[in-house]
């Protein structure tokens, strides 16, 4: 009889793989200002993600003949996310601050330029407040982006990976009494 992992040695196990995927998706996102066709791909990626945790969580339940419930399945799924997350905030991180350390600035430079460049918007009090940050060195640090990803890809993660669970058990348990 085998040894079972537990469903924290599975997550982390696949929050390795899940993490350099995620770590495509945020390199691919922070060159889409240079190449427009890699934020086709970034949401691409991103509607992928949830796919990628559903199979986690299948595989799972197969590997432990459908015994696993769907608390555990939940937790796995939101410890491949946080594990995935981290794996690509480090990576997203290195990359702004040792590759584009003008990104924060760059996206904003070229967000406001559009957002100037609507006639409606164009005389706001917003695109002034946000020109003067800019013309006042306030964008913000490398490290609040990076921790926001971390934070929004843990929290969707999250919420994601309970419906994943739910319908990999539901998946299981048709196929299981269908044969």
């Amino acid at each position: 009889m085998s040894e079972q992992k537990s469903i924290y040695r599975r997550a982390a196990a696949w929050g390795i793989p899940f993490g350099l995927y995620l770590s495509v998706a945020a390199v691919a996102f922070i060159y889409g200002d240079h190449l427009p066709v890699l934020n086709i791909f970034v949401m691409l990626m991103a509607l992928m993600a949830p796919v990628l945790v559903y199979r986690y969580q299948r595989q799972t339940l197969r590997e432990e003949d459908g015994l696993t419930s769907h608390a555990a399945l939940w937790m796995m799924g939101i410890l491949i996310y946080m594990f995935g997350a981290l794996v690509a905030s480090l990576v997203a991180y290195a990359l702004i601050v040792f590759v584009r350390p003008d990104f924060m600035y760059e996206h904003l430079e070229h967000f406001l330029s559009v957002y100037e460049s609507t006639p409606a918007t164009a005389s706001t009090e917003m695109a002034q407040t946000m020109r003067d940050m800019l013309d006042k060195g306030l964008v913000p640090q490398s490290i609040d982006m990076v921790l926001s990803m971390f934070w929004f890809v843990s929290f969707f993660g999250s919420v994601l990976s309970a419906f994943t669970a739910w319908l990999a058990r539901r998946m299981f348990v048709r196929n299981t009494f269908k044969n």
